[in-house]
């Protein structure tokens, strides 16, 4: 999925955010022969360059510096001789891009929802709210803003209970998870005030219990006029850490109701561009409830190229005014797979005697597509894994570990 000779009638395109998902990104365009240059602030985005960018550049830290970032970023479009079109690939990106839309507008293209829309998708509290009154399930959810609001529910609602974040990048740069799960209320009072001391807008959501193949996502592109594109269904087989994490084993599937739930999501708020909508099946009453919805491609963008719906094209063709290739039939269960991650997966789910190492290495084998590694563009995996060094300590730990547990229960 390297990249292919750049055609230069086509307009360049800036991927923002280098890591997986823009590498994903990078090269369902390079394949078309669209010119990529990768952008970021990351400092270890630095040495993660690929064969799909012709060039790449580093800017400024665009939380702390926007201001400085904008005129970094207008710098770099200098001597394209083409108005070039920014992608987004983070969180971080996507609302940077819409809090300085008017001065970007000036220099850039760009496709994200309207302002109002956009930080209604970035707060999860809005974003719950807003499904609710479009009927669409969701989990048992409250939102408090002090200690004193638990008293209302701290004592009915059904345990486990997951307290995480309104914003997520705002999160993740004062916690190492995606949030605390409580098995009771004193546990639930505890976590919160973690929140409270960390000055984070929260939500208190009853965990739905089950397993990973549970969860499923649509993803699609909707144009301007609201026309709908390259819908695709994917199922979690296995996330790291393995309660709430990210998917590190997904594969390709068909489900009518996510995708229509989906879809009734992202229409009924408004929504303008490539998003994805993630549902968990609750085996209690057989309804596949909201998890979140993302204003962004996720990181297994990848499976979708790989598979023929080539969402990245999709948005550029209908930027650039062609006509946007038609949908694909794609078949299930072809997969994607991040195997590092997996390993530490792999490591709970063992010890909880969730799965044997005959099946892991089964289902790990038959892979498709990766965040990092492509055997046309080795560099960004090469660097990922500090050329090798992760992967092989990860094979090793999960030997061992394996071992050991065989010899243990001998």
């Amino acid at each position: 999925m390297g990249r292919t000779t750049s055609d230069e009638t086509l307009r360049p395109v800036f991927v923002l955010k280098t890591h997986a998902i823009g590498l994903g990104v990078s090269r369902s365009l390079a394949v078309k022969g669209v010119p990529v240059i990768g952008i970021d602030y990351a400092k270890d985005a630095k040495d993660l360059r690929s064969n799909s960018f012709v060039a790449h550049h580093m800017i400024p830290d665009i939380e702390k510096s926007p201001g400085v970032a904008v005129e970094a970023l207008t710098r770099c479009q200098e001597g394209l001789g083409k108005r070039a079109i920014l992608f987004p690939c983070s969180d971080s990106f996507i609302l940077f891009i819409s809090r300085n839309r008017k001065r970007l507008a000036e220099h850039f293209d760009f496709q994200l929802p309207s302002e109002a829309v956009m930080e209604l998708i970035m707060n999860k509290k809005s974003q719950y709210m807003r499904a609710v009154e479009l009927g669409i399930p969701i989990p048992e959810t409250y939102y408090p803003t002090c200690l004193d609001d638990l008293d209302a529910f701290k004592d009915d609602i059904h345990y486990p209970v997951l307290i995480k974040p309104c914003y997520s990048h705002l999160w993740q740069e004062r916690f190492p998870n995606k949030g605390f799960q409580a098995f009771n209320a004193e546990e639930l009072v505890r976590y919160y005030q973690k929140t409270i001391d960390a000055d984070i807008e929260v939500i208190v959501q009853e965990v739905i219990i089950g397993p990973n193949t549970n969860l499923r996502g649509m993803r699609a592109y909707i144009d301007e006029e609201g026309g709908v594109h390259g819908v695709l269904e994917s199922n979690k087989v296995r996330q790291y850490p393995v309660d709430f994490g990210i998917g590190c084993l997904n594969q390709t599937s068909h489900n009518e109701v996510v995708a229509r739930q989906g879809l009734q999501l992202m229409r009924g708020i408004g929504y303008r561009g490539i998003g994805a909508v993630e549902f968990k099946l609750d085996e209690r009453d057989g309804v596949f409830k909201l998890m979140e919805l993302n204003a962004r491609v996720g990181k297994t963008i990848a499976l979708s190229t790989k598979v023929g719906v080539n969402l990245p094209w999709m948005m550029y063709q209908d930027m650039v005014g062609m006509p946007i290739d038609g949908d694909v039939e794609y078949a299930d269960g072809v997969r994607w797979h991040d195997f590092i991650q997996d390993c530490r997966a792999y490591h709970t789910l063992r010890a909880r005697k969730e799965i044997t190492f005959k099946d892991w290495v089964r289902t790990s084998l038959r892979s498709e597509c990766h965040p990092f590694f492509a055997w046309d563009d080795l560099r960004p995996a090469l660097v990922h894994t500090r050329y090798g060094l992760d992967t092989m300590l990860e094979i090793y730990y999960t030997l061992v570990f394996s071992a050991g547990r065989f010899i243990r229960h001998q």
